[in-house]
């Protein structure tokens, strides 16, 4: 949700002097994010940068793309088994509580992860781009274009952002578990009484 709002972006350019060092920083910036939203199969040709880089950004849409496709088929799988869920749970309200106190704990759990995972950001940057990326695709001079307007630490704060958001998102789940689990009790309870 964080890949395309622009708020996010223009702080971290910010923060990180990308406006300083690069003029037009702000305008290769939204062509770049206008790549990576379009249907384009296609290189960017975004002026300014060099073939290596417009490579390493149609890599980088590559890679969102798969991302993309990962993220709607855990949605589909999680959509899949809320309702075998329904229709097998005794309990549906028993369940919805469950499922927002362990997926909230889930997600705080993956929080702590990523939290060393930031702590271990250039290993973990690294490990990556290993990962995704042809062997010496990604690996460019600090006065290329690309490194310039997107420092080692704007990807490190950008992640961090990721992680906030995570847990900010875990701890509602978890508190609308316990919410539905204190109705639940004081319902019942008074039911009894």
């Amino acid at each position: 949700f964080l890949l395309y709002n622009s708020s996010v972006y223009t702080g971290l350019l910010e923060r990180h002097g990308s406006f300083e060092r690069v003029e037009n920083a702000g305008e290769l910036h939204q062509a770049f994010i206008d790549y990576i939203s379009s249907d384009s199969e296609s290189r960017p040709t975004i002026e300014g940068y060099t073939d290596r880089e417009l490579d390493h950004l149609y890599d980088v849409k590559r890679v969102i793309k798969g991302f993309y496709v990962a993220w709607w088929v855990a949605l589909v799988v999680l959509i899949a088994s809320f309702l075998f869920l329904m229709i097998t749970a005794p309990s549906l309200l028993k369940m919805v509580r469950r499922l927002f106190l362990f997926g909230g704990m889930g997600i705080l759990g993956m929080g702590l992860v990523f939290i060393l995972g930031a702590l271990l950001f250039v290993p973990l940057f690294y490990v990556f781009h290993t990962l995704f990326f042809a062997s010496g695709t990604w690996v460019f001079s600090s006065q290329d274009l690309l490194i310039r307007m997107y420092p080692l630490n704007f990807f490190r704060d950008y992640f961090i952002r990721i992680i906030i958001d995570s847990v900010l998102v875990g701890l509602v789940f978890v508190f609308i578990g316990w919410l539905l689990t204190f109705i639940k009790q004081n319902t019942s309870s008074k039911l009894y009484s």
